[in-house]
């Protein structure tokens, strides 16, 4: 007797996957086979629940640990061509004009356009609490202290805007480039690589940058940019995707494949990938701590060239 198993599809970079139908049948075929009361999740699912347990634990240490995968995905694909590699992350600060441009909804953080129309309403509200005999003299100090109070909402008005920690990360390398039908399973797919068969390299899982797209996903709900070409190519692949945790398959929202002339100095050979998230970060507290990673890494890796540039 033969046994039959589930036949898996291999990529033309060597990657496992099947179509993302045909995934979720066959999970739902198991779940309705599945004895009572045995649930099943898929692993970004897991993740998702347990951030921690990949360095999400807190918006700064979340910012870091994003920083810190894509470089390294940067050079291992850089060194898989042996190359030197060049890398650049660029961080930007949004303001919650930006943010909320980028989202197209309203905010939990507001600005008044107008302080001084709540004026009224709070000075109302606390004249009816106060006793008969003392109202002219509680109304001049609360009407004083709601002018200081509006003048204060008006001087840092600004700082409002600018204050969301929500922050732009795009790193670009000069790698290997990505295949154009495998980057959704590469950046959507938690547990899908192309590095199961090294044995030493820095990521091995394909959990580090999926990790940072759920977390971009959760914090800012933002997708993630990635623009990619292979050496040898004249074409270029553009993505924006999304994942969905629950079934841990890519879902593709734009995708595009350009074949256009290259810059002036450059050649087909060229190759690299340039990925962009937007997500929820805390720079005062762990500017230190990346910058002393790209230090340490200037240490371990003095062959490459590393390019770090913060604006806010």
């Amino acid at each position: 007797m033969v046994n039959k198993k589930r036949s898996r599809e291999l990529d033309g970079d060597g990657i496992q996957v099947g179509n993302s139908e045909e995934i979720v049948r066959h999970k739902q075929k198991d779940m309705n086979n599945a004895p009572d009361g045995v649930q099943f999740r898929s692993p970004a699912e897991f993740f998702a629940e347990n951030k921690n347990i990949a360095g999400f634990d807190n918006p700064g240490k979340s910012l870091y640990t994003t920083i810190r995968e894509l470089v390294e995905n940067g050079l291992d694909a850089a060194e898989s061509q042996s190359v030197l590699p060049d890398i650049e992350v660029f961080i930007e600060e949004l303001s919650m004009s930006s943010y909320q441009a980028l989202t197209s909804c309203s905010l939990d953080v507001t600005q008044r356009s107008d302080p001084t129309l709540f004026k009224a309403n709070r000075s109302q509200k606390k004249k009816k609490t106060t006793h008969s005999q003392k109202k002219n003299s509680v109304s001049k100090t609360a009407a004083d202290s709601e002018d200081s109070e509006v003048d204060e909402i008006a001087e840092n008005a600004d700082d409002l805007t600018t204050a969301s920690n929500i922050f732009r990360v795009t790193v670009k390398d000069n790698g290997s480039g990505m295949p154009h039908d495998s980057i959704p399973h590469m950046m959507g797919r938690v547990l899908a690589g192309t590095k199961y068969c090294v044995r030493q390299n820095r990521g091995k899982f394909g959990l580090g940058s999926k990790m940072a797209l759920i977390w971009a996903k959760m914090s800012t709900g933002i997708p993630i940019r990635i623009h990619s070409k292979q050496a040898s190519l004249l074409s270029t692949s553009d993505y924006t995707l999304d994942i969905d945790i629950s079934k841990n398959v890519p879902n593709i929202i734009a995708e595009s494949r350009k074949t256009a002339a290259l810059p002036f100095g450059t050649t087909k050979e060229c190759s690299g990938t340039r990925v962009q998230l937007v997500i929820e970060g805390n720079w005062s507290s762990y500017r230190a701590k990346i910058v002393q990673y790209f230090r340490q890494m200037a240490v371990i890796t003095p062959y490459a060239r590393f390019k770090l540039q913060f604006v806010s």
